[in-house]
C-alpha cells in the first residue's frame, strides 16, 4: 500500500453498524466486545462511537483492542 493509500485509508470512518458488517457480527456482538474491552479499537465523542476502517482490519488479524485517547 503506498502512503497516499494509506492515508486514505486513516482517514475512513465506520459506525458501529458498519464496523460489524465489516467483521460479519452483529451491532450487539461489537458493542459487547468494545464495552469488555476485546473489540477493536474505537474513537468516542459523547455517545457517538466511530471506528477507524485499519483499526477494525488490524483487529480481524490479532492486534489488542483498547478505547482511542
Amino acid at each position: 500500500m503506498s502512503v497516499s493509500e494509506e492515508t486514505k485509508a486513516n482517514r475512513i470512518w465506520l459506525t458501529t453498524a458498519q464496523a460489524a458488517d465489516r467483521l460479519a457480527v452483529s451491532k450487539r456482538t461489537l458493542m459487547r466486545l468494545r464495552q469488555s474491552g476485546a473489540g477493536p479499537r474505537f474513537h468516542k465523542r459523547g455517545q457517538i462511537v466511530r471506528y477507524r476502517a485499519d483499526d477494525v482490519d488490524r483487529w480481524m488479524g490479532g492486534d489488542t483492542s483498547r478505547e482511542a485517547r
